[in-house]
């Protein structure tokens, strides 16, 4: 009797396992984002040495590709240019984003002589911050910039303060003279934006530089590993020289593209 009660129990729970649907898996959630980006002259020519236009921007576009792979149909994106004023575009769906850095990006007219004098990037943030503090979703800004903040109208603890109360996280991407990152240098601008990251939920990243040598010669007659041409390398090679001419892209693509899929990767989570 016993063993025929255990019996109906297991076939009870096991009716039960089969009739219970299966728990279907909630979809990511929707994102709205603002995409900042430093174009001052601090930083071109601390990078480059010389200062470009939105077309010649040697990383520029291969930062707007990073964020659209991390832009799903459903989000919302905005482009700005940090200058001494914001250009800043309106949202755009998920859906409109084709040719996006052709149309939007690069079609914005940056004038020359907002690029030089202050860099109000705490401005910027609370800017980007209004436009996204009723937007669905969760709500982030990518700011790419050296995070020498000069000229602003709004304190950096009054830009988290809003940036806390609309639920905007800030993602602060260092792009940069490295010696800004300096314990020795006086303002510590990396400090700044760990902190901002740290202040709203976001994360800090620092863009690894990687320097570029154009290979002279093989290192050897009979070595064909190594292929004449230009090599993006962490240290100098054997017979190999600097590459000296031209906007040097210091910073190949998937050191951008992997750093920003991981930013997007957390905002999904």
């Amino acid at each position: 009797m016993i063993a025929c009660r255990r019996w109906l129990a297991f076939v009870a729970m096991a009716t039960l396992a089969i009739a219970r649907p299966a728990r279907s898996q909630s979809p990511p959630p929707t994102l709205s984002v603002v995409f900042l980006y430093d174009f001052t002259t601090s930083v071109s020519t601390s990078l480059y040495g010389w200062s470009y236009s939105v077309a010649e921007d040697p990383v520029l576009e291969d930062f707007t590709a990073a964020v659209l792979a991390g832009i799903n149909s459903g989000d919302s994106l905005s482009f700005g240019f940090i200058t001494r004023r914001l250009y800043l575009s309106r949202p755009y769906a998920g859906h409109e984003l084709d040719n996006f850095y052709r149309a939007v990006v690069q079609n914005t007219a940056v004038q020359n002589v907002d690029r030089v004098g202050s860099s109000p990037v705490w401005d910027a943030l609370e800017t980007a911050t209004a436009t996204l503090a009723s937007a669905p979703g969760r709500r982030a800004i990518l700011v790419v910039t050296d995070g020498q903040s000069t000229g602003n109208v709004h304190g950096r603890d009054e830009v988290l303060a809003h940036a806390n109360a609309a639920h905007v996280a800030i993602y602060p991407i260092f792009l940069g003279d490295r010696r800004l990152l300096s314990p020795d240098w006086p303002t510590h601008p990396g400090d700044t934006l760990a902190a901002i990251a740290d202040a709203t939920r976001g994360t800090y990243t620092v863009i690894k530089e990687v320097k570029i040598y154009t290979i002279s010669r093989l290192s050897s007659p009979g070595d064909r590993s190594v292929e004449a041409g230009t090599r993006y390398l962490p240290d100098p090679m054997p017979h190999a020289k600097a590459t000296s001419s031209g906007p040097s892209r210091n910073f190949p693509p998937a050191t951008i593209a992997a750093p920003v899929a991981q930013i997007f990767a957390a905002l999904r989570r």
